[in-house]
């Protein structure tokens, strides 16, 4: 986790250094100016740091198998490239070498070769990812990084045996156990990948798994938690609402009387309130927080108290009820920025207050494993679509409201990715973890959302320029440096979950509502978290936290602190 807050105060460190600067000149276009280069050369510093942290921040005991398996492929290139070369030559020559011949030729691979070899290789390796990020490369791009990789280490290779250890490998041995090398070690990969998505490897069932018939929503009247509740009710589940209702009841006032739906009007931060919805609960989900990096900053103390010492309470709750099943929303924005598709094994690199204490929070619901909880961690795409609580601070949401409101956009960062994904699908994925089998899901980490759905900022601006006539684009660049793109083939093949709408249906959805006079104006302070909590001056109800309860949070509020003063 001491990655994370590093990474996190650099990148205000780097806004701290340009905050002297006006909007106006700060989001003007890019050009080649000394500025730019600046901020370019701060983001390669970012990327080069965050590479450097995930390196020596990796899990030994995941990492140590395939350690081994690369630096066996290694020696086994040598040793075969060897044997090789001597059937060469009886072959060539037609007749076996004699005694004398063998050892010189035996003499010439030195243990040190083998042995530099192997330590070039597995650094390399590191650095170019083999252990933190090509889970999630695909068909050409992981094979060129292969070759890349490989290729660097035989040619770091030959620079060390000539200018260092001056003794060289035969040249023939050299070529061909590069050759051999990328055959090992691309081809342990691709046997790996051809396995996984031949034959399907799941945990023994548990027996005796409880039936899920009542769900304790926290957040339930929010964007997603509207939405969900629905869902949940048209599944056949009872559910029981925590909210504190800060946006208003109109999201859930249609619910109201109903048979399957109760209200609990309560700050989830009081345990008292927590300890009395979570009587006769046979789950938990829970979207309660603060969201958003800009609702974040406006408080940092209470961001921490709500996002993450009400999470840690959560937990002892639901354990001392006897609730076996939590379900916690978390972000794809924990990985940050990063050139590589991500997957749950990819080292996460928050890169705000916001993503940190997700983060944290998924630490401690995931420490100290027993046989009778079971947590999942999901964590959500960038959100978009229309909700009995709308809200216009979500970036798709935004565009489409500025287009048909405003008929112009501004589009920051255009070649950033973002992996989007529809509040309906949001909550169908919650109800499909809710309803799969406690084997597949007890401790796991999914990312939410599809492939298809990874999209460049900029073409966000195409899509709504396609359903929206006559608008004017501008493409800026600022300094926030998020941009990733996910993997969901986990909750796919374990799960079947994919999802159902397009970004297209997204905006139309929005296009109709704002047409249709649903929404009187888009940036009153209801339909977003910030403008809203601006108004409110939140007092802690839980208590004090302790030092081993904050981790990447709190090393982040106080690195970014002492940066920019």
């Amino acid at each position: 986790m001491q990655n994370s807050s590093s990474i996190s105060s650099m990148y205000l460190m780097n806004r701290g250094a340009g905050s002297g600067l006006g909007n106006d000149e700060r989001h003007k276009r890019e050009t080649h100016s000394v500025p730019a280069l600046r901020s370019l050369w701060n983001f390669a510093r970012l990327i080069y740091r965050q590479r450097a942290e995930e390196v020596l921040n990796i899990d030994i005991r995941e990492v140590l198998p395939r350690v081994l398996a690369d630096a066996l492929s290694l020696c086994a290139s040598v040793f075969l490239a060897s044997l090789a070369y001597l059937v060469g030559w009886m072959i060539l020559r037609g007749d076996f070498p004699g005694p004398g011949e063998i050892q010189h030729l035996l003499s010439a691979i030195h243990f040190q070769n083998v042995l530099t070899l192997v330590a070039v290789g597995i650094a390399v390796f590191a650095l170019c990812g083999f252990y933190t990020h090509t889970r999630g490369y695909r068909g050409r791009f992981k094979v060129l990084t292969i070759f890349n990789a490989v290729s660097l280490t035989f040619l770091l290779q030959v620079f060390v045996d000539y200018a260092v250890l001056r003794l060289p490998l035969p040249r023939t041995i050299a070529l061909v156990a590069w050759v051999l090398a990328l055959g090992l070690v691309g081809g342990s990969r691709l046997v790996k990948a051809y396995v996984k998505c031949t034959y399907r490897i799941e945990r023994k069932a548990a027996r005796g798994d409880k039936p899920t018939r009542n769900v304790l929503v926290i957040g339930g009247a929010g964007y997603i938690g509207s939405v969900l509740t629905r869902q949940l009710i048209n599944a056949g589940y009872r559910v029981r609402v925590l909210d504190e209702l800060l946006f208003g009841d109109a999201s859930i006032d249609s619910l109201r009387g109903g048979p399957a739906f109760e209200l609990l009007r309560a700050d989830f931060r009081c345990v008292e309130s927590v300890v009395e919805a979570t009587q006769g609960m046979d789950a938990v989900i829970h979207l309660g927080a603060i969201v958003g990096d800009p609702a974040c900053k406006l408080d940092s103390k209470m961001s921490l108290e709500t996002n993450l010492a009400a999470t840690s309470m959560i937990k002892n709750v639901c354990k001392g009820a006897g609730i076996r099943r939590l379900l916690f929303a978390s972000t794809c924005s924990v990985y940050g920025a990063s050139a590589y598709l991500l997957d749950e094994k990819s080292a996460p690199a928050p890169l705000s207050l916001y993503a940190c204490t997700k983060l944290d929070s998924e630490r401690i619901l995931l420490e100290h494993p027993a046989a009778d909880y079971a947590p999942t961690i999901l964590r959500l795409g960038t959100a978009f679509g229309w909700s009995f609580r709308p809200r216009f601070d979500l970036v798709l949401n935004l565009l489409t409201a500025k287009a048909v409101c405003d008929h112009r956009l501004t589009i920051f960062n255009q070649t950033q990715w973002r992996p989007f994904i529809h509040v309906q699908d949001i909550a169908r994925a919650f109800v499909t973890c809710l309803r799969a089998s406690t084997s597949l899901v007890a401790y796991e980490t999914f990312n939410v959302g599809s492939d298809h759905l990874n999209s460049r900022l900029g073409n966000l601006a195409m899509m709504i320029q396609e359903q929206v006539r006559n608008i004017e684009i501008e493409f800026v660049e600022n300094t926030d440096h998020r941009d990733y793109r996910v993997n969901f083939d986990k909750i796919s093949k374990r799960l079947a979950f994919t999802c159902s709408h397009s970004l297209e249906h997204g905006i139309s959805e929005i296009k109709r509502a704002l047409e249709s006079g649903l929404v009187g104006d888009y940036r009153d302070a209801k339909y977003h978290n910030d403008r809203t909590l601006e108004r409110v001056n939140g007092q802690a109800t839980v208590p004090d936290r302790s030092e081993p309860l904050v981790n990447a949070s709190e090393k982040f509020l106080r690195q970014a602190a002492a940066a920019i003063a």
